[in-house]
Formats: structure tokens, C-alpha cells, sequence
């Protein structure tokens, strides 16, 4: 394996790490919102991933430029209204936590891929 390979798979391993530790605090986040009887609505979830991406980043266990591509690749409406079974599917994997978390079924599958971030 050359350099270029490595650097790579470092920068690869670091990415699903960094996803698997964000999407672990979502879901720990999201289990205290539907505990005290929260609906998943789009302030919730915004107020939800916003904790999420500062509970990793003052944590600093992962570099700016990580949270911030992370942040990015994220679109949640504003409001009170439930969120719509596409506005759950365009999350990604942090919308795949909040309908395990609260009990939502998919109406249909997600037409997005499952991830947090562009590439």
C-alpha cells in the first residue's frame, strides 16, 4: 500500500468514526427528548443535532473542519409541525437515530444516501 492509500484509509477510518461517535450522541440526546414527551418536529431536531454537533465539538475529540462539513451536510426545516416522512429521510443516518428513538416508522425508504456528510 503506498502513502497516498494510507493517508486515505486513515482519512476514511477517521470519517466513520467521527459519524459513529455524532450519530451515538444523537441518539443519546434524542432518547432524553422522547422521554420527557417531546414530538419530533423540526425546532426538536434542530435543537437536537445543534446539541449533538457541540456535545462532539467541546469535547474536542474531533477538529473544526470535521464538525463543520458534518453541519453542512445537514437540512432541517423550521417549526413545530411533525416532521413529513421525507424531511426524516433527507437527515440521513441522524433521521434513521430519530425514528428508532421515537418510534416512527418509514413510510417509504429513503431516496437520499445514508450519511451525515458530502463527501
Amino acid at each position: 500500500m503506498n502513502t497516498i492509500d494510507e493517508e486515505q484509509l486513515a482519512l476514511e477510518r477517521s470519517r466513520a468514526r467521527f459519524e459513529a461517535d455524532l450519530l451515538q450522541t444523537i441518539r443519546v440526546i434524542a432518547e432524553r427528548y422522547h422521554a420527557t414527551g417531546a414530538t419530533l418536529n423540526g425546532d426538536a431536531a434542530r435543537a437536537m443535532l445543534d446539541e449533538a454537533f457541540a456535545d462532539v465539538g467541546l469535547a474536542s475529540r474531533w477538529p473544526a473542519q470535521t464538525l463543520v462539513e458534518g453541519i453542512r451536510g445537514i437540512q432541517v426545516p423550521d417549526g413545530d409541525e411533525p416532521l413529513t416522512d421525507d424531511a426524516i429521510n433527507a437527515l440521513g443516518e441522524a433521521g434513521e437515530v430519530f425514528r428508532s428513538v421515537f418510534g416512527i416508522p418509514a413510510l417509504h425508504p429513503a431516496a437520499v444516501p445514508l450519511h451525515t456528510t458530502h463527501p
